[in-house]
């Protein structure tokens, strides 16, 4: 009884906002009932609740399956129809509107079998919802949506009924009813100082909508801007990474309504402060973890003695059944303990994009910031004291480009095959270079010329190796998430110029690795070297820990299913981005050489993560790394004359340009100030 009760609470705070401590109550309930039972089923479709209010689908889903599978065993038939109502949502959420109103229509039938007219009008709405996204528009639904809005209410869904009149009113104004449209949206719009961060966002992108068919742009901005301050609030009470970066996700209407007027007014400053205003928030405050956590601390080094042995035990080609399932266990254990924790008290407030203080730290370089509107990439550039927004032509083109460039590099970095298929690579190198050059620098030319640049990309362009690109070829490039970032960075530099002490780390089965240590160390006479059997992890974190230059030289892995486990490879095992985040003070200047240890994984409002993300979260204010592989002696080669100039006092991105130009190796890119 006490555990139903704790359950109970946690649902009860939910519609409060409070994940952490949602998900916190149903760990612990979980871990009190037996498994397979009916009671254990529900806390699992509350916690698939609990996770997709943080926009967590996968662990959504993954917890509806368990809930699912022990109704269906149980012989629990009546609550499947619950299960497909969360998982409606969820594919609602995934974009896949044709797949959720199939599951809410086949609920809802269910549940007029069961005589729950509640239930019913929950499913009924979902599957409206979805034909609303799926693009459908006319009278007959417009009707069903207002009835629906009604049934919601009276059926005490609440927050339903909010999006029900919030699609209505969006409804009625594209059939040109603005009178229905206005009294539909301003119902909706009620809600915008209660409920959770779906229905308060939900509420304000109703405003906005509001104001808008009053010709009232500029109250269309102020509201969209409110509701995107409400979303940085929820952002905040959330202490884990991964939490934070899919927060940005409920933001997603009302910066695409900013981010459309201003772009269609055509003013490239105010466009690039709503493209800013959504962009990479998540990296703006470091994740929260209690200091003294010994459990969290015990599960890392668990984990990294299970995936050493598994790795080893694999290598053998021994049965490696037990000791995966001891990864994901601890895995989970590790991503649940992480997530219950809540964020500060006073949360940073964001800040808008200082215009003077912009242009002033640019100076002589370039800003060339990209996005995509409407299917097509836009840069927005800064040069010279000129802003500018240029139309680049249709994303999938450079997305096709970037692919077969990062596939012809792949390819070469391996060596494997005849040497005329590693022609036809370089070609195919030579070729996409010479595109994406086209696609998106040619139309820039003349407003940036040949400055140095400082470029803040979108979506997949995280992962392209820029200097690939003939106009970039030689040329200094530092590569940020956003302007506010860089900006960020920059400062970040300023304030630690004064920092001492370096360390270079090798990690193990890398061949060069400790060579490579040694070489580089001589470029920096003070620098402490970390090989073998001292190149631990608890070594390695409290070597890195405010240092002002570091080399790592070690395996990287990026784990695209969860990229807070991507880790570079140490003597003892795996340095998670869950380790790293328990560091005090990143590195102020890190050169990563490992193959791919910059790739991101890219989330809604350009959030990122992995290894990289997370150094730049902790204060790293300029980092070299890999976004494709890169054959062993070319680094090998590239790394001794980037050190070279870096203890010669050439800023990183000068260096690495230089560098690359004098020994044509392609693969690495300059991250954060570049100063």
């Amino acid at each position: 009884m006490s555990a139903k009760a704790r359950g109970n609470l946690g649902f009860v705070i939910l519609r409060e906002g409070d994940i952490p401590g949602t998900l916190g109550l149903y760990d612990d309930v979980a871990s009190r009932l037996q498994p397979g039972t009916h009671a254990l089923a529900t806390v699992q479709l509350d916690r698939a609740e609990a996770f997709m209010s943080g926009r967590l689908l996968h662990e959504s889903l993954h917890a509806l399956e368990q809930a699912t599978d022990i109704f269906d065993r149980g012989g629990f038939a009546v609550d499947v129809a619950e299960a497909q109502v969360l998982l409606a949502r969820v594919q609602l959420l995934d974009g896949d509107a044709h797949t959720a109103a199939n599951t809410a229509t086949e609920a809802a039938a269910e549940f007029r079998r069961q005589r729950r007219p509640g239930w019913t009008a929950l499913a009924d709405h979902l599957a409206l919802q979805a034909r609303v996204e799926a693009g459908e528009r006319d009278r007959a639904l417009l009707t069903r949506l207002k009835r629906s809005a009604t049934q919601l209410t009276r059926r005490g869904w609440a927050n339903a009924a909010v999006h029900s009149h919030l699609l209505a009113g969006q409804v009625a104004h594209d059939l040109d009813d603005d009178r229905t449209a206005r009294r539909e949206l301003d119902i909706a719009a009620e809600a915008r100082h209660r409920g959770p961060i779906e229905v308060r966002a939900a509420a304000w992108y109703a405003t906005a909508l509001r104001r808008l068919i009053d010709g009232d742009q500029r109250g269309t901005l102020t509201a969209a801007g409110a509701g995107l301050r409400a979303v940085d609030e929820f952002a905040a009470s959330l202490g884990a990474t991964d939490l934070r970066v899919h927060a940005s996700g409920w933001g997603k209407e009302l910066a695409t309504l900013g981010a459309t007027i201003t772009h269609d007014a055509g003013d490239a400053w105010r466009y690039l402060t709503w493209v800013e205003r959504w962009r990479a928030n998540a990296l703006r405050t470091r994740p929260v973890r209690p200091p003294t956590d010994k459990k969290l601390a015990d599960d890392l080094a668990q984990l990294r003695r299970v995936t050493s042995e598994l790795a080893a035990t694999a290598a053998r080609g021994d049965d490696t059944r037990k000791l995966a399932a001891e990864q994901l266990a601890l895995e989970r254990a590790i991503r649940d303990r992480s997530r219950i924790v809540t964020g500060p008290a006073s949360a940073n407030a964001y800040q808008s994009l200082d215009r003077d203080r912009l242009a002033a730290a640019l100076s002589d370089r370039a800003l060339v910031e990209l996005t995509g509107h409407d299917g097509s990439l836009v840069a927005i550039t800064y040069a010279g004291g000129r802003w500018a927004m240029h139309e680049l032509g249709p994303v999938d083109a450079v997305t096709a480009e970037m692919d077969s460039l990062r596939f012809s590099l792949h390819r070469l970095a391996r060596r494997h095959g005849s040497a005329a298929s590693l022609a036809a690579a370089e070609a195919g190198v030579a070729h996409s270079g010479n595109r994406l050059d086209a696609l998106i620098f040619a139309p820039l030319r003349d407003a940036i010329g040949d400055r140095d640049l400082v470029i803040a990309p979108t979506d997949t362009a995280h992962a392209l190796p820029w200097s690939a690109l003939p106009s970039l070829h030689g040329r200094t490039v530092t590569v940020a998430p956003s302007a506010t970032m860089w900006l960020r960075s920059v400062r970040a530099l300023r304030s630690r110029a004064r920092t001492t002490g370096a360390v270079a780390i090798a990690g193990p089965d890398l061949g060069h690795a400790q060579a490579e240590v040694r070489a580089v160390a001589r470029h920096h006479p003070a620098m402490r070297q970390m090989t073998g059997r001292r190149a631990t992890v608890d070594a390695a974190m409290h070597a890195l820990d405010g240092a002002a230059v570091a080399h790592i030289a070690a395996h990287g892995t990026f784990r695209s299913d969860n990229p807070q486990f991507s880790a570079l490879d140490l003597h003892d095992g795996a340095l998670t981005v869950y380790d790293l985040e328990r560091m005090r003070r990143a590195p102020r200047q890190l050169v990563l050489s490992a193959c791919d240890t910059a790739l991101s994984a890219v989330h809604a409002g350009d959030e990122l993560q992995g290894v990289a993300a997370a150094f730049f979260t902790l204060g790293t204010a300029t980092l070299i790394a890999s976004v494709t592989p890169v054959a062993d002696d070319q680094t090998r080669t590239l790394m001794n004359g980037l050190h070279r100039r870096l203890a010669a006092g050439m800023p990183p991105g000068r260096a690495l340009a230089e560098t690359e130009a004098s020994t044509g190796t392609l693969g690495f890119v300059c991250f954060g100030a570049g100063d």
